[in-house]
């Protein structure tokens, strides 16, 4: 039964477009058998309130992004983090430099599934906030990255990576 779920995704995956990294990630997360499992960190799907907002964040995988919006059907940044902690029954601010200090502040280094990611004009400086994503384990994220593009998974790092995340609720 795996398998075939498995060859379903796949296909839909393939006709939103989204890279095959996010099958295989998924398909660990959710603890899939085949030539995926296992690729995924562990701790990949996490526990708690962590684990149901990293569960319907990846949800939204190939809904597009739009500036300013906050779901059903597309989601800037913030708007998919507000959504997938609020599925996970935590309130969180709108906007990403906000959700910043919505949680305990943890190192880049000890982000668990679930945990928000943030990145800055000046990672030094919160205010210059411009970008947030949900970490999912493995040194990746599920977020909304700009316009054109659709909720996908990206790498949690680079330029621009503050160096506290944030942990909600």
């Amino acid at each position: 039964m795996k398998i075939v779920a498995a060859a379903v995704a796949a296909t839909a995956l393939a006709a939103l477009a989204v890279p095959v990294l996010v099958f295989v990630v998924l398909l660990a997360a959710l603890g899939g058998a085949g030539p995926a499992a296992g690729l995924a960190a562990p701790g990949t799907v996490g526990t708690g309130r962590g684990a149901v907002a990293v569960a319907w964040a990846l949800d939204q995988l190939g809904k597009p992004y739009m500036w300013g919006a906050t779901g059903p059907d597309a989601f800037d940044c913030s708007g998919l983090t507000l959504r997938a902690w609020q599925a996970a029954g935590v309130t969180l601010p709108r906007v990403a430099a906000d959700q910043y200090g919505a949680g305990l502040h943890v190192p880049a280094a000890d982000v668990q599934p679930g945990d928000l990611v943030f990145f800055a004009d000046d990672p030094a400086d919160p205010a210059t906030i411009v970008h947030v994503g949900i970490a999912v384990g493995g040194g990746r994220m599920v977020d909304a990255p700009f316009t054109g593009a659709f909720v996908r998974i990206d790498a949690a790092s680079g330029g621009g990576l503050v160096p506290l995340a944030t942990r909600p609720g």
